[in-house]
């Protein structure tokens, strides 16, 4: 049968209504299932099979992962002198604060990576840590991962240009979390500054760490500036040559005393700073 423009069905010679045809021994034809089976009652059309692992990954995929980038502290700061590269010497004590900026990562529809700033001014986005971060992960990672388009909301809490660490801080944690975002395990502090040493092996989907992701992390932060690879270490650390060699002070991971931080409004650049010793 055909539908007309009056939407009155007709069969094919011609008779209006709905009723079905009858079979050749006088009886109705049974009612049909969409796929033109035959059947005898409501057909229901077979739920989708669904497999937990892949189903796991697109949860992944579609909800944005939120880090937080703590602002940081020197207990001890000693500069030994220039090196040969014209980065200074470092021996230093460093301690993970409360003060935090919170970044929110998630695949892009786009082609290029975006960044959206709320809270303080952290100056222009094309000069942001975050988004150099984020390329040069990518570049890092080439061929090992979909390294898929970010969008990255910041929202800016640490003063800037204060001695907080604030850029290199949002530089680290724009480093897990792409790696999260693009489907990648790797070991790195949660929100509440708890660090586990690798992801639940058991979840379903969830890949297992890399060993060589350690390293790449590594070389990354270390080429991004000096502070970056201690926000990695999720916690207490020495940090010793131009920043990049990184001893965890687990003995020093207790909640340790509340801290009264005032920041002057000067801006004090770090380069500038260290360019006067």
């Amino acid at each position: 049968p055909d539908l007309h423009a009056s939407g009155q069905r007709h069969d094919a010679a011609g008779r209006r209504g709905g009723r079905p045809e009858s079979t050749p021994t006088g009886g109705r034809r049974p009612s049909r299932s969409p796929n033109g089976w035959p059947c005898g009652r409501r057909w229901t059309p077979p739920g989708p099979v669904i497999d937990p692992a892949r189903a796991a990954a697109a949860a992944r995929r579609l909800t944005p992962v939120v880090r937080l980038a703590p602002a940081k502290l020197n207990l001890t700061l000693s500069v030994r002198g220039r090196r040969p590269d014209g980065f200074h010497e470092l021996h230093s004590v460093m301690v993970p604060l409360e003060l935090a900026d919170r970044l929110s990562v998630a695949r892009a529809e786009g082609v290029v990576d975006s960044l959206a700033v709320t809270g303080l001014d952290a100056g222009p986005v094309a000069d942001n840590l975050v988004l150099r971060a984020i390329a040069a992960l990518r570049a890092a990672v080439g061929r090992t991962a979909e390294p898929a388009p970010l969008a990255v909301r910041l929202d800016k809490r640490i003063p800037v240009a204060a001695g907080l660490a604030g850029g290199s801080s949002d530089a680290a944690a724009a480093i897990d979390a792409a790696l999260e975002a693009w489907g990648l395990a790797v070991p790195g502090p949660h929100h509440d500054g708890s660090v586990s040493p690798e992801p639940d092996h058991d979840e379903p989907g969830r890949p297992k760490p890399d060993p060589g992701l350690t390293a790449l992390r590594g070389r990354v932060a270390a080429g991004l500036g000096s502070d970056v690879p201690f926000f990695l270490a999720g916690g207490p650390a020495l940090v010793e040559g131009r920043g990049e060699r990184v001893t965890a002070l687990r003995q020093l991971r207790a909640p340790g005393p509340g801290v009264l931080l005032v920041t002057p409004a000067v801006a004090a650049s770090t380069p500038q700073v260290f360019a006067a010793f």
